[in-house]
């Protein structure tokens, strides 16, 4: 049954989330943490802006992840108490009910505590994603989900070839994402979901390319890419049988009509091209600025959290581990709050 989206049901959640935005450190605040002198220079900054409850919690790993999920926990809460926000928050769950299906299936078989993997921002509790690994029944999980987790963990039993979970699993969870966004009936979110299908498969096949030619390389041109983006991925994969010298000029050429900034990074080699990528899909977020309220708006607030809080994380490993800030400068993503 096709839900028939009004863009009038989202006026009271889209203000919510405007005024939660409004709140947000966004660009300035990130660019202060980069240039601070030291990790506790840069977690006052945090401290400052709200993101940190106190200066200890950026020296231990495990407080800080669990105050940065608490926050976006905390932002999905907010949404799904409006029954349209309810029809958004699936397509942000779904990745991380992947990642913890991935990370039982890959530690129970080999008796590794897990524990410290898990996003407490899926779709389930915690606890759920090892009952069903041990018990093999994924019905809880979304429908490409629960299909790929019983295929992979019986591939897995045979193989131990991690692959044969990361691969089906994430094709699954884009199956599942873009089967959310359409049910929105929303135009940009299903936009936002087949740009994005885009810019993974082209940043799968340029890594891949860089493997060089050969039997695994093969298999995974055959494996790893995702359907249901605008470039069809038979075509990115007669892409990749071109000779050598001439495989950055064709995938280029395939992207070029829809996506002229990506062509143009191919073209001017691949040092930048996966932050290109990122900052396309980044770009594509920007444009729901300019709609005053509905499904767009709602999405955009919770990525936008997203990207904050891997900056967080970016930063403060980065100022642990005592690179400078332009190398930091270069592993973060553009703020664009």
């Amino acid at each position: 049954m096709s839900i028939k989206d009004k863009s009038t049901e989202y006026m009271y959640i889209s203000a919510r989330v405007r005024a939660i935005e409004a709140t947000m450190p966004g660009r300035e605040m990130i660019g202060r943490m980069i240039e601070a002198q030291n990790t506790e220079s840069a977690a006052a900054v945090a401290l400052e802006s709200g993101i940190l409850g106190s200066a200890e919690e950026a020296k231990d790993p495990d407080r800080l992840d669990e105050v940065l999920s608490r926050r976006l926990k905390d932002a999905l809460d907010v949404v799904e108490s409006d029954e349209g926000g309810r029809r958004v928050t699936p397509i942000i769950r779904l990745a991380y009910d992947c990642a913890n299906i991935k990370a039982a299936l890959r530690c129970i078989p080999s008796g590794i505590d897990f524990s410290d993997l898990l996003f407490d921002v899926g779709s389930l509790p915690v606890e759920r994603y090892r009952e069903m690994a041990e018990s093999g029944d994924f019905s809880s999980l979304s429908k490409n989900l629960a299909q790929a987790a019983k295929k992979a963990k019986t591939d897995y039993a045979t193989t131990c070839d991690p692959l044969k979970i990361d691969l089906p699993l994430d094709r699954a969870c884009f199956a599942d994402m873009l089967s959310a966004a359409e049910k929105t009936g929303d135009g940009f979110t299903v936009d936002f979901v087949k740009t994005k299908i885009d810019m993974t498969n082209v940043m799968m096949l340029v890594r891949i390319i860089g493997m060089g030619k050969n039997g695994l390389t093969e298999g995974l041109l055959s494996d790893a890419l995702i359907d249901g983006g605008y470039i069809g991925v038979e075509t990115l994969r007669e892409a990749a049988d071109q000779e050598d010298g001439e495989l950055m000029d064709k995938i280029s050429g395939l992207v070029s009509a829809r996506y002229p900034r990506i062509a143009e990074a191919l073209g001017s080699g691949t040092e930048n091209f996966e932050n290109e990528c990122d900052s396309l899909i980044e770009a594509k977020l920007q444009e729901a600025r300019y709609i005053p309220f509905g499904i767009p708006i709602v999405l955009t607030f919770l990525c936008k959290l997203e990207y904050e809080i891997k900056n967080v994380r970016i930063i403060l490993a980065g100022k642990a581990a005592g690179l400078s800030p332009e190398r930091i400068a270069r592993r973060v993503r553009g703020s664009y709050v």
